[in-house]
């Protein structure tokens, strides 16, 4: 007979858990930038990690399928919509945890937290095509412009 321990949480509990992963990714941004003074090279290698653990294989890495992965990846947590060419594209950000860390924390929008997850999202970028990718924010807000470039 298996037996089992669950533990009852409540919403307060989520809300906590989920002001304390905002205070840590707050605190890892900002000793990221104290420390190195530009947060892209870790973000970039950080998403490429990220990239190769997940389990696709595209064979023809067009960039609607690296899209298409990425969206997938990351629908729990965000809203991407948008053009996509393969020189890059224009991506719209709905829904983003990223922002909501931002206003629990009472940092900027568009600031240091936002411009690593940029970092992260273009290494795996570059990792599934097999490309230079860059990502860069043109509006940050209630809803996010990101300018995708590759090479």
């Amino acid at each position: 007979m298996i037996e089992y321990n669950e533990i009852e949480l409540k919403e307060e509990d989520y809300k906590a858990a989920f002001t304390e992963v905002s205070f840590l990714f707050d605190v890892l941004a900002s000793t990221v930038k104290d420390v190195i003074g530009n947060s892209a090279p870790l973000g970039v290698s950080a998403g490429r990690s990220m990239a190769k653990k997940l389990p696709v294989n595209l064979k023809e890495p067009k960039m609607n399928a690296v899209f298409d992965v990425l969206k997938k990846h990351f629908e729990d947590g965000f809203e991407f919509t948008g053009d996509v060419a393969e020189e890059g594209g224009a991506l719209q950000v709905g829904t983003c945890m990223i922002r909501d860390i931002c206003k629990n924390q009472n940092a900027e929008v568009g600031g240091e937290m936002c411009k690593m997850f940029h970092s992260y999202l273009g290494g795996m970028v570059a990792q599934l095509s097999g490309r230079q990718a860059r990502v860069t924010h043109s509006e940050a807000g209630e809803r996010c412009s990101l300018d995708v470039k590759v090479r």
